[in-house]
Protein backbone atom coordinates (compact mmCIF):
# COMPACT_ATOMS: atom_id res chain seq x y z
CA UNK A 1 0.00 0.00 0.00
CA UNK A 2 1.36 3.37 -1.00
CA UNK A 3 0.16 5.66 1.76
CA UNK A 4 0.52 9.27 2.72
CA UNK A 5 3.70 8.53 4.68
CA UNK A 6 5.60 7.75 1.50
CA UNK A 7 4.24 10.89 -0.17
CA UNK A 8 5.17 12.99 2.86
CA UNK A 9 8.72 11.68 2.83
CA UNK A 10 9.07 12.45 -0.86
CA UNK A 11 7.69 15.96 -0.41
CA UNK A 12 9.95 16.46 2.60
CA UNK A 13 12.94 16.17 0.31
CA UNK A 14 11.43 18.40 -2.36
CA UNK A 15 9.51 21.13 -0.52
CA UNK A 16 10.66 21.46 3.10
CA UNK A 17 9.19 24.29 5.15
CA UNK A 18 11.63 26.69 6.77
CA UNK A 19 10.57 25.69 10.27
CA UNK A 20 8.36 22.68 11.00
CA UNK A 21 5.51 23.96 13.16
CA UNK A 22 2.62 21.57 13.67
CA UNK A 23 0.52 24.16 15.53
CA UNK A 24 0.71 26.55 12.58
CA UNK A 25 -0.26 23.81 10.13
CA UNK A 26 -3.16 22.74 12.37
CA UNK A 27 -4.44 26.32 12.52
CA UNK A 28 -4.23 26.62 8.73
CA UNK A 29 -6.16 23.34 8.40
CA UNK A 30 -8.92 24.65 10.69
CA UNK A 31 -9.18 27.90 8.74
CA UNK A 32 -9.29 26.04 5.42
CA UNK A 33 -11.99 23.68 6.72
CA UNK A 34 -14.04 26.66 7.88
CA UNK A 35 -13.77 28.24 4.43
CA UNK A 36 -14.70 24.93 2.79
CA UNK A 37 -17.87 24.68 4.89
CA UNK A 38 -18.87 28.20 3.90
CA UNK A 39 -18.60 27.91 0.12
CA UNK A 40 -20.75 26.30 -2.53
CA UNK A 41 -18.56 27.26 -5.52
CA UNK A 42 -17.11 24.04 -7.01
CA UNK A 43 -13.88 25.68 -8.19
CA UNK A 44 -13.21 27.24 -4.80
CA UNK A 45 -14.03 23.98 -3.01
CA UNK A 46 -11.59 22.13 -5.28
CA UNK A 47 -8.87 24.65 -4.49
CA UNK A 48 -9.55 24.43 -0.75
CA UNK A 49 -9.43 20.62 -0.88
CA UNK A 50 -6.04 20.80 -2.60
CA UNK A 51 -4.82 23.14 0.12
CA UNK A 52 -6.09 20.76 2.80
CA UNK A 53 -4.30 17.84 1.14
CA UNK A 54 -1.05 19.82 1.05
CA UNK A 55 -1.43 20.78 4.71
CA UNK A 56 -2.16 17.18 5.74
CA UNK A 57 0.95 15.99 3.92
CA UNK A 58 2.97 18.70 5.65
CA UNK A 59 1.57 17.66 9.05
CA UNK A 60 2.58 14.06 8.36
CA UNK A 61 6.04 15.22 7.30
CA UNK A 62 6.46 17.12 10.56
CA UNK A 63 5.37 14.05 12.54
CA UNK A 64 7.84 11.89 10.62
CA UNK A 65 10.65 14.35 11.35
CA UNK A 66 9.81 14.23 15.06
CA UNK A 67 10.05 10.42 15.01
CA UNK A 68 13.51 10.36 13.41
CA UNK A 69 16.37 9.88 15.89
Amino acid sequence: MYGIEQKAVALCRILPMAEPNLDKVAKQLEETLSQLKGTKDPAQRKSLLRTMRRLLIEADRINLLKKEP
